[in-house]
């Protein structure tokens, strides 16, 4: 039910690393899960849109407001201090399979 919303997406951006905020216009429910992240000490990233769009006026808003903006996997990953080395992407991609 969408009065339940607001809570689930509480819980759900308290036990992530961050949240991803792709499209949102000015009174957006992703707004108010990235509130509930900065509440919580996660990081909030947005992803930049047209200026001309009222479904980026939220995105936009948070990229001023300080959200770390997003063009790539490589943005987040570099933020939270993932790195993978070429080893461990070949594990994470490819499992062996077992005999």
């Amino acid at each position: 039910m969408p009065g339940n919303f607001p809570a689930r997406n509480r819980i759900i951006s308290g036990i992530s690393l961050g949240v991803i905020v792709i499209e949102a216009g000015e009174r957006s429910g992703s707004l108010i899960t990235a509130n509930f992240a900065l509440d919580q000490g996660r990081e909030v990233f947005a992803l930049p849109g047209n200026v001309n769009s009222m479904k980026s006026t939220g995105t936009n808003k948070l990229i001023k407001e300080g959200a770390k903006i997003v063009t790539g996997i490589d943005d987040i990953l570099e933020e939270l201090n993932i790195y993978f080395t070429e080893e461990r992407t070949k594990d994470f991609f490819y499992k062996k399979p077992s005999r």
